[in-house]
This record gives C-alpha cells, structure tokens and sequence, in this order.
C-alpha cells in the first residue's frame, strides 16, 4: 500500500493546480477499503472541511448504478436486452422504433443527448418532466442508425429509468433505494435535494475568471436516471466492494458490462454496458465520470490489480481522472501515469514528430490523420472529441518524449491485442502543460490515444 503521506503530498499539490477547493477519496484494494480520506473544503464560506462521509453531486456516476439496476432487472427476466424499447415506453418517436435496451445501456442508440439542447447551469436549476426532457430530442433526427456507432447520450439513461420504473413497477429512486444502496449500505446516497440537502453536504463551485463562482445545487429531474445522484466516496467504497463481491450481480453480469460493446460492423466501441471500458499502461481499466455545474468526479477500477480509485471534487472545471491515476500508480508502481514517470532518453526522435504531425492534423480535421490511424481508432473518433483536441493543441510549443511500454511483454489478458507498443509524451501550449498516451500497433498505426493534466 502506498505511504499515505505521499498520497496527502500528491493530492494537496493536484488541489493547487486545480483550483479545487475540497476533494474526498477512496480507495478499495482487494475487497477492502484500504485509504479514506477529505481534503479541503467542502464549503468554503463556512470553512467546513471535506471528510469521506461528505456528500458531493457524482454526475454521471450516476449511469453504472442505473445499469446495474437495470442488469438486476435482466436477471430476473423482467428485461431483455434486445428488446425494443417501446416495448417499455408508449408512445415513442417514430424514427426511434428499431432501438434496443442494448444501443441505450452501450451508448449506440444515435438519440441526441438532451443536454446538447440547452444551457447546461440553467437546465440543472430546472424542474423537468420526463415528457420534456425527451420532447426536447423527439423530433431531432438520430446521429447515426441505432448499432452503427457510439455518441455519448443522456437522453439513453433518462429512457432507461423509465423502462426500470415500467419493468420493477415502481418509482426509479425506490428501486435503486431498495436493491442498490440498501444491500450496499450505501447511508448517504440517493436524489439529489436542492430545497433539503443532506447533512454534510458540499457546496458546489466552478473556477471562472480566477476565481470560485458558487453554483446551485442539480435538480432531481434534471439529470435524473443520467446523472442527478449524490454520494460520498465511502458510499461509493461500499458500493464497489458489493458489486466485485457478486452481492448485487451475477459475475457473468458484470463481465457483460466491463466488455466493449460490438458495433454492428465488427468494431468494438469504448463502452460497455454503463461503463467506459478502456487500458491504462497497457492494464484494463473500467471507469466512469461525472460532472455537474459545481462539480466534477471519476470512479476508475483497474480489475487485474483490483484497485478502485474514487476521487468527488467541488469544482466544475476540475480533472479528477487525473488525481485518480496518480493514486493508482502510487498504489502500484505499473499504474504509474506519464506525468509521474521519470523521463527517458527518446529512442525514436522521428516518431516522436510524427506523433506531434498526428495531433495537428487530427485536431485540423483535415484527414492526413487517417493514414496513421488503425481501424480502431478511426471507428472511436468522434467530432466532439476533434473539438476538444482543437483547443489542447493550439500553439503546441515542445512536444517530448517521457517513456513507452512494450505491451506485449504485458500479460496477455491485461493488453490489447492490436497493441504492440504503448509511448508517453508531454505537450506544453500557452494554456496548459498535458500528457498523452498512443497505443500503437506493431506497424506504427495509432490504435488510440487521450490526453491527462
């Protein structure tokens, strides 16, 4: 177990770069909670400090727990994953009938997300009505045929509590109350209240023109089955240690779940049922985030170290993934992120260019990019993500080799197959220092890549 003093070192020093004001983080190794702690505030008007047991919006967090009452539901036969979703909610728009269960749980059901229709702070202030919420995408036309593709969606897991009402007959939050956090004893979680929070509840904050803006708390129906949960990371420690133990699935549920869903074209897709399912250092990693208009947080378990991470933050523009990374490789010298890696001499200057070349164009959009992508990775590319890396990459100033991996030196189970080879860099731009990750194939093809603070 890593030294908690340097976990303490590690976490004070993210919150500084950060800007976070109050931080809780749990760590599950091997079936037990093995480090709690809070940090900072988890008010910063009344200096209340954040603890474990402190209540924070989790977001999209939210999306495993509603996937796994779901599964509960598919357990025993009262869902079947293939069947269409009408069957479960009346009347649907017309260009919706060929959904399944599946294409909403996976991410492929091409439904605009209804948070892409509004502003996001309002909204979240906002009473809503299931029929609004989906009123807002009904008429919109799908992104793609159900199956084809993957595009990250709210609208899904708001169509999912409904089919969990229809299909447990009775209220969403009973459900989950009654089959999740009960048997997890999880005492802390459950709808977000703005007109009653819980006792110890965090205050929520976004870091806008330098300074903290304080933000209202998220509605129960604003987010709802998608994302409008509170918890503390002790909760969610109990709630890992119910899932891995088999208490609420069937082992061969939850290994449905960590397994990248198939794309109707043969193609595996980031996601599985209600998880990203993803590598880290060549290892597997499942994972999950969330983010409000006050806060951000990411629950991440790397299944052949049996390490979870669980960092709740109260800041909007925060990075938790980053924060729970580095306590993983402080856990485990394997999990180390790049950032954290000692620098080595560059072994190969000309792909280190090439790399650099790679991310220019593919933020450009201009196509010289798909030449060095594999088919895995031209199939995971999504122009929201093109966006994004728009803005990383402006002005990129040095771009330096840190150090690689050869995966296929990994055990066989933790690496991907059509990874041969795994290189960190480090890019510093006028608006921030990142460090990315390529997964390269034996012939030098880019299989995926993504980028840390």
């Amino acid at each position: 177990m890593a030294c908690s003093q340097l976990i303490d070192a590690y976490i004070e020093d993210q919150m500084v770069r950060q800007n976070l004001p109050g931080l809780s983080l749990a760590v599950v190794q091997q079936g037990d909670v093995v480090f709690a702690n809070g940090y900072g505030f988890a008010n910063v008007e009344g200096s209340f400090p954040a603890t474990e047991h402190t209540v924070f919006e989790i977001g999209s967090i939210t999306k495993p727990i509603t996937a796994t009452a779901l599964m509960l539901l598919v357990e025993e036969s009262k869902v079947d994953l293939d069947d269409p979703v009408s069957n479960y909610i009346d009347p649907l728009p017309t260009a919706w009938t060929d959904i399944r269960v599946r294409h909403l749980l996976s991410q492929t059901s091409g439904i605009v997300s209804y948070t892409e229709t509004a502003n996001l702070i309002d909204l979240f202030r906002s009473d809503c009505t299931c029929e609004a919420i989906i009123g807002r995408v009904a008429d919109l036309p799908l992104k793609f045929c159900p199956g084809t593709n993957w595009s990250y969606s709210n609208t899904n897991y708001y169509l999912l509590g409904l089919i969990i009402e229809k299909a447990a007959n009775r209220p969403y939050w009973d459900f989950l109350d009654e089959r999740i956090f009960k048997p997890s004893k999880m005492i802390r979680t459950m709808a977000s209240s703005p007109s009653a929070s819980p006792p110890n509840q965090a205050s929520g904050y976004s870091w806008e023109n330098n300074r903290l803006e304080k933000r209202d708390p998220i509605t129960p129906t604003a987010g709802w089955a998608a994302g409008s949960l509170v918890s503390t990371a002790s909760d969610l420690a109990n709630w890992a240690i119910a899932l891995y133990s088999g208490k609420l699935l069937r082992p061969g549920s939850l290994a449905q779940m960590w397994t990248p869903h198939k794309l109707d074209n043969g193609n595996d897709s980031i996601y599985g049922l209600g998880w990203v399912v993803d590598r880290f250092r060549g290892y597997r990693c499942v994972w999950h985030n969330g983010g409000t208009a006050g806060f951000r947080a990411v629950f991440s378990h790397f299944p052949e170290q049996q390490l979870t991470v669980i960092v709740l933050g109260n800041q909007a523009n925060a990075a938790p993934e980053t924060i729970a990374k580095g306590v993983a490789g402080l856990h485990d010298p394997a999990l180390l992120p790049p950032q954290m890696i000692v620098p080595q001499a560059d072994p190969n200057p000309a792909r280190t260019e090439t790399l650099r070349q790679f991310l220019l164009d593919y933020a450009e959009d201009n196509g010289k990019d798909m030449a060095l992508m594999a088919p895995t990775c031209i199939a995971a590319t999504i122009p929201e993500w093109r966006r994004l890396a728009a803005g990383r990459v402006k002005g990129i100033q040095t771009f330096t080799f840190i150090a690689s991996d050869d995966a296929r030196e990994l055990h066989e189970a933790t690496s991907r197959h059509d990874v041969a080879r795994c290189c960190y860099y480090k890019s510093v731009t006028p608006q921030e220092t990142r460090f990315y990750t390529f997964m390269l194939t034996a012939d030098g093809k880019v299989a995926d890549f993504y980028s840390d603070l």
